[in-house]
């Protein structure tokens, strides 16, 4: 097997020598194994995903070294290619990782390198997302697979607020910071969001319908954890089944607690959240003048109308030991 490292140009430069100075201790036989690829702009990770896949099917592991904005980029390319992706989160919040990555190596990813010969090939589910505008076309450039979580509202919102904040004072503003004073601003304009929802539920004949509410947020789950919150935790990444959970419009302070709860799972049984399982479903904007906000894996989509279903065994993914 030989493998093709993707390493993100935002890993700390630390981490990064760390990596190299791993890779290079290793024998010659496994070290001769690794290609190394550095990713200087957007584009470029799904180009080498791509290349390597075509060239050496599933004789080549794509590992990608770096965080989910990266990882969703090599996912969208891979999906349902023989060729299996591993992952060595080297992010600020790792989210997927924290489903997907032993617990013990999150602070020293490097020493992943040594288990590469060890990783467990298994295939996993992807979801598709599928954004429309209001006349019922498809707008393909907001439309992908994610492997994580996709999130319509509220996280979205802050989201974009961290990036406005990144963008205005620079790299002294890390990833984590942006995103909190994005959270503190979404609150300060807090709002809901009004939008129908309809989800085919798992084992049931007839779908969960709701139209005419206003929503702080929807979050479809795939894996578990979603910029440091435990948002769907009976989340399984392989089992064909989605966590939806759907937060209520409880005010200000309520839902500030809400989210606070939902850092540790502790979210799922309070007032203000709904959580169904469910295979698909469709989430409909009630306002004409406005689209819908949303983020798969971190990357950003707009859409009237969003579709999304699950596909089991879309993705060969390799797991390292715990």
């Amino acid at each position: 097997m030989r493998y093709l490292f993707i390493i993100s140009s935002e890993i700390n430069p630390k981490e990064l020598r760390k990596l190299e100075e791993t890779i290079g201790s290793l024998k010659e036989d496994m070290r001769n194994s690794i290609e190394l690829r550095y990713v200087q702009k957007k584009g470029q990770a799904s180009d080498h995903a791509s290349e390597a896949s075509e060239q050496s099917d599933d004789n080549v592991t794509v590992v990608v070294c770096g965080g989910d904005d990266i990882i969703h980029e090599v996912v969208n390319v891979l999906a349902y290619r023989a060729t299996p992706l591993a992952i060595i989160p080297m992010g600020s919040y790792n989210s997927l990782a924290h489903t997907m990555f032993p617990e013990a190596l999150m602070n020293h990813p490097e020493k992943a390198v040594g288990l590469l010969d060890k990783l467990n090939y298994i295939p996993i589910d992807l979801v598709r997302i599928d954004s429309y505008d209001l006349l019922g076309n498809h707008l393909p450039v907001w439309s992908r697979y994610f492997i994580n979580v996709a999130n319509i509202g509220f996280e979205t919102q802050a989201l974009t607020y961290a990036e406005d904040i990144q963008d205005k004072h620079g790299k002294q503003f890390q990833d984590k910071c942006s995103y909190a004073k994005g959270v503190l601003r979404t609150f300060q304009k807090f709002r809901s969001y009004n939008m129908d929802y309809n989800l085919e539920l798992i084992n049931s004949d007839t779908n969960e319908i709701c139209e005419d509410e206003s929503f702080v947020s929807i979050s479809i789950c795939n894996g578990k954890y979603n910029n440091g919150c435990l948002i769907a935790p009976s989340a399984k990444i392989d089992d064909g089944i989605l966590d939806i959970c759907v937060t209520e419009n409880l005010g200000v302070w309520k839902n500030l607690r809400l989210l606070l709860l939902s850092g540790y799972g502790k979210h799922v049984d309070k007032e203000g959240i709904r959580m169904f399982k469910a295979t698909s479903g469709i989430i409909t904007c009630k306002d004409n003048s406005y689209q819908l906000l949303g983020n798969c894996d971190g990357e950003i989509f707009y859409g009237h109308r969003i579709r999304f279903e699950v596909f089991p065994e879309a993705l060969n993914f390799g797991f390292f030991p715990k």
